[in-house]
């Protein structure tokens, strides 16, 4: 009767450890996983990445923000699967950096003389009053 519970007691265990923590009020990129990779790929500054628009609704508020996006790189350079893992404040300025990495364009990633798609890409997007 006992072996049947320690299964049962270790999956709740580790079920209880994996819940989220809420997110910081300040950034701080030590807080989120690192992504280990085999090979270091080098994947360089955007050739096309323009600003983010500040929300025209939010200027009368005038405040400052950020936003830190998860993206794809296509072997073709342009950007899929973007998604937010933490902003400040909350739902704000989103879909501006959702739209600004919309429009980034990166050189073609190689590796072996093949163009590559690289995951999990990210990046910080700051939002200054105007």
């Amino acid at each position: 009767m006992k072996i049947y519970l320690l299964p049962l007691i270790s999956t709740s265990l580790f079920i209880a450890g994996c819940a989220t923590k809420p997110a910081p009020k300040t950034f701080n990129p030590n807080v989120y996983p690192k992504v280990e990779r085999r090979q270091y790929i080098s994947i360089g500054l955007p050739i096309h990445s323009p600003a983010a628009k500040y929300p025209s609704w939010q200027a009368a508020k005038r405040q400052d923000g950020w936003v830190l996006l998860e993206y794809t790189i296509l072997s073709n350079g342009h950007t899929d699967n973007i998604h937010i893992l933490d902003s400040s404040p909350k739902d704000i300025f989103d879909q501006s950096a959702i739209d600004a990495i919309k429009q980034y364009r990166y050189q073609p990633i190689m590796q072996y003389g093949r163009a590559i798609t690289v995951d999990q890409v990210r990046s910080k997007i700051t939002f200054d009053a105007p």
